[in-house]
């Protein structure tokens, strides 16, 4: 372990609690705090002794995101930051084929593109993935791929029906271009298991078919 990582893992433990998008956010800051200290700016602006002088209660860092040199932030500052990053979703509009893994659980993906494809990582209890058309009407299939020994088990219910995926093991999701419309959707679950119930419907909206 680097010494920057050192200090990442010891100002990330105080903090208390299993969200992990704030404690990945302390861990960056950590980081961009450490770098500040470590080395000295163009501008000079940010030294250890300024550091050092900080006021109680505050850390180095900037919340805006921008390049701007980092200044003193009150605890009470990067609370509210953090709680408004830990009650945003992480979006990504895809127009490609995606990946997806371990760490991407949790995103939420707008396909505004036809004819992309989502491959599943296999299962693992509490991965979760949202996908969501935000294209015009007919115009994208979405197909959602698990691997070869996983399935994706739940219904699909429609105004007037319920359409009901047995899970078949390899077996695609596709939100059929035809009757596709913007804000058709899916969230998927991933149970641990292999097999049929591999994944899980959790919630869905337009329609979705399971591969023939």
């Amino acid at each position: 372990m680097t010494a920057r990582e050192t200090f990442q893992t010891q100002f990330a433990s105080l903090f208390h609690g299993d969200d992990q998008t704030k404690t990945n956010a302390i861990w960056e800051l950590a980081g961009a705090c450490y770098d500040a200290g470590t080395f000295t700016p163009a501008d000079a602006s940010v030294t250890m002794a300024k550091m050092a002088a900080m006021a109680a209660d505050t850390v180095l860092g900037n919340l805006t995101g921008s390049s701007t040199t980092p200044t003193a932030v009150t605890v009470a500052a990067l609370n509210t930051y953090l709680d408004a990053l830990a009650h945003k979703a992480n979006v990504v509009i895809a127009t490609d084929n995606v990946t997806l893994d371990a760490t991407k659980s949790g995103f939420v993906y707008g396909i505004g593109t036809d004819a992309k494809t989502f491959t599943l990582p296999a299962t693992a209890a509490g991965l979760k993935y949202t996908f969501v058309n935000t294209g015009a009407a007919g115009n994208n299939i979405i197909t959602i791929a698990p691997q070869a020994a996983d399935g994706i088990s739940g219904t699909i219910k429609l105004a007037a029906s319920v359409v009901v995926d047995a899970g078949v093991v390899s077996k695609k999701l596709i939100n059929t271009k035809a009757t596709s419309q913007a804000g058709d959707s899916v969230t998927l679950i991933g149970t641990g298991v292999t097999g049929t119930t591999a994944w899980i419907i959790l919630s869905s909206s337009g329609i979705w078919a399971p591969e023939a």
